[in-house]
């Protein structure tokens, strides 16, 4: 009986699972920091949060392209050409050494949140299977909204698979994903300070992609984010809803966190001037940003107005204290010398 588990890592990326999953892939290799850090800086969140199906987070043109992924991408409407059942095609996928990212119905779905409750669309990636056990190995998130593995059985897999057909369901891809071996994107310091920038300025980066794809004209930028959460924070006093939207505030300390660990790596390789004490700020706003989220859980549970309004304070000092780290984290930035001697500034960095 044939068993395979390919590597898969706990992403520093995972309020959202469609961007955790590539990530989970490409972060067993070391090679993976350097454009990982170089990227994932911007935010966008949509004016209008409460009808989008994601409506705060990295901004990504397309979370699937990533110089270290190979991927293969179907249409599940295409698979009844291949005239095979999903979970031989699945567990050929794995022995290819390729993870499979597509939509499940949860109703059939161990360990999720509707597991045997109701119908409902959503992504998983299988990266493994065990023939004498019978089942697949998936990641995600549980039905305590814990990340991590679990396990489904190739029968409850199928009808997974194929119920989804039975309700609306938007999500049709079956991705294949695995790491490019041959790649490689050494840590890129120009596109930091340039995105650093975007967010500062809040400008609009969909700008960028308009050549593939018109911009979303509701999504704001960067440091003008903070209004729209601070809406979405003062909007939950009237939620009579027992379920409190919880990513948004996810989001916000995932965003501080990921920026913590570029600024420990820029300082370790020699990237800012350490004389700022950047890093150990960096850090700490990480920890206000947990502290504002461990408060929204709070409110969650006590519905207490106090908590949102003392939330809704500490986000706002949060803006102002990031406005000041951005500048002077450019500043470090720009200051510093290339190896031909060139500051970057004079290598066309925007000031």
């Amino acid at each position: 009986m044939t068993k395979i588990q390919l590597p898969i890592s706990i992403p520093p990326v995972k309020c959202w699972q469609f961007s955790a999953y590539p990530l989970a892939v490409i972060g067993t290799d070391e090679r993976s920091w350097g454009w990982i850090f170089s990227n994932y800086i911007q935010v966008s969140i949509h004016e209008r949060f409460a009808t989008a199906p994601v409506p705060f987070g990295f901004y990504e043109y397309d979370y699937a392209c990533n110089p270290l992924l190979s991927v293969q991408r179907m249409d599940r409407d295409l698979f009844p050409l291949f005239r095979r059942g999903i979970v031989d095609f699945v567990k050929d996928c794995i022995g290819q050494g390729y993870s499979v990212y597509l939509n499940l119905n949860e109703y059939h779905v161990p360990s999720r949140m509707h597991y045997g409750v109701r119908n409902y669309s959503h992504d998983v990636l299988v990266y493994g299977f065990d023939e004498e056990q019978g089942v697949f190995d998936l990641l995600g998130y549980n039905e305590r909204l814990m990340f991590g593995s679990s396990t489904i059985s190739f029968t409850e897999f199928e009808q997974a698979y194929a119920s989804l057909d039975t309700f609306p369901n938007p999500c049709r891809q079956i991705f294949l994903y695995r790491l490019n071996e041959r790649a490689s994107y050494a840590f890129n310091i120009d596109l930091v300070a340039e995105s650093l920038e975007d967010y500062l300025y809040s400008r609009n980066t969909a700008l960028k992609y308009q050549l593939l794809a018109e911009p979303e004209d509701d999504l704001i930028f960067g440091l003008d984010s903070y209004s729209i959460l601070r809406q979405f924070i003062e909007a939950q006093s009237a939620n009579k809803n027992p379920w409190v939207d919880m990513r948004y505030m996810h989001m916000l300390w995932e965003h501080k966190h990921l920026m913590a660990l570029r600024v420990a790596y820029m300082t370790e390789r020699g990237f800012i001037d350490t004389s700022r004490g950047l890093e150990g700020r960096f850090a700490q706003l990480e920890k206000t940003a947990e502290a504002a989220r461990n408060s929204f859980i709070k409110f969650s549970r006590s519905r207490k107005p106090e908590h949102l309004t003392s939330i809704v304070g500490t986000v706002e000092r949060m803006r102002e204290e990031e406005r000041q780290l951005y500048d002077e984290l450019l500043g470090s930035i720009r200051l510093r010398p290339n190896l031909s001697g060139d500051t970057a500034a004079e290598r066309g960095v925007a000031g």
